[in-house]
């Protein structure tokens, strides 16, 4: 971490990280520096640096029956640290990893070098104000507090405002801007929900998903709203498929009834959902609308 002053320093296998250094990490991450007493020597080095640290979930798979913290062998004093908590699970379907990587989806990618140069230039020369409100920050700092203590999930500590500043501010210098504006508070805020809701048990995900849905939803495009609607609605149908018929069922295809999935963007106060059908979203993510059954048909690859 010393090395990495001003810089990244990812960790791998964290979970497998000795006594020992992890509490030379938790100074780090708490004071910026490392003290090191070694063969009569006593300094404090600077450690200056973002940590992305990666750990494997106990049992080499992760239940999402469960906690967060009851999925790694990490001590509730250390996830209290990160700025972001993300559970990364395996997709259901058989699509997903080459959907991420789909030429069809229309979507210029920035050149990496250009990438590069664009973050060195925000992080060295834009330095955002803050000027927001802190009765906003407060409110879903208490709701969330009393939704960590209902759920027994990680707790919420003022850190995690701390946190979702920091987000903040790291959003308006993406945007070169001057100071930090609602719409950095309201991405900050998503994410950070996001992160702690992914962390919940599968039993009060969704609910909480619901709870939070302005916030969640806060200037998405609709047609991103409708094709997570869709997705989810197809992974439920496999999931239901695979449940009847053994895991290793072989579901090609997938149809989903037209008013389940309007009732759903209901519920998203999205009225009129025939538009999505022509856009890019819809029509490169492989699914197929059929006017005469009123089904919306999925092809798995």
């Amino acid at each position: 971490m010393v090395l990495a002053d001003k810089g990244v320093c990812l960790i791998d296998e964290f979970d497998k990280m000795t006594d020992q250094d992890r509490t030379s990490i938790h100074e780090a991450m708490e004071q910026q520096s490392i003290s090191i007493s070694k063969a009569g020597i006593i300094t404090s080095l600077q450690a200056r640096c973002t940590v992305i640290a990666a750990a494997n979930p106990i049992g080499g798979r992760y239940d999402s029956s469960r906690t967060f913290a009851s999925n790694v062998a990490l001590t509730e004093r250390f996830l209290m640290h990160p700025d972001a908590q993300l559970a990364t699970q395996e997709a259901m379907q058989e699509e997903a990893d080459a959907a991420q990587f789909d030429p069809k989806t229309g979507l210029e990618l920035i050149p990496q070098s250009t990438l590069r140069k664009y973050i060195i230039y925000a992080r060295d020369n834009i330095h955002p104000k803050l000027e927001i409100s802190d009765e906003r920050i407060a409110k879903l700092y208490g709701t969330l507090r009393k939704e960590s203590e209902e759920t027994g999930s990680v707790a919420i500590t003022i850190r995690n405002v701390e946190s979702m500043l920091r987000m903040a501010e790291a959003h308006a210098k993406m945007h070169l801007r001057s100071f930090v504006t609602d719409d950095d508070v309201a991405a900050a805020t998503r994410i950070m929900l996001q992160c702690f809701i992914n962390t919940q048990k599968a039993s009060v995900m969704r609910q909480m998903t619901k709870r939070f849905q302005p916030q969640l939803n806060y200037k998405r495009d609709n047609n991103e709203l409708l094709l997570y609607i869709l997705k989810q609605l197809v992974h439920d149908q496999i999931v239901f498929e695979r449940s009847r018929h053994g895991q290793g069922a072989d579901v090609s295809t997938v149809a989903i009834d037209e008013s389940e999935f309007v009732e759903k963007a209901h519920q998203l106060r999205i009225d009129n959902v025939k538009p999505f059908y022509k856009s890019r979203h819809f029509v490169s993510s492989s699914f197929h609308y059929d006017p005469q059954r009123k089904t919306i048909v999925k092809s798995i690859f």
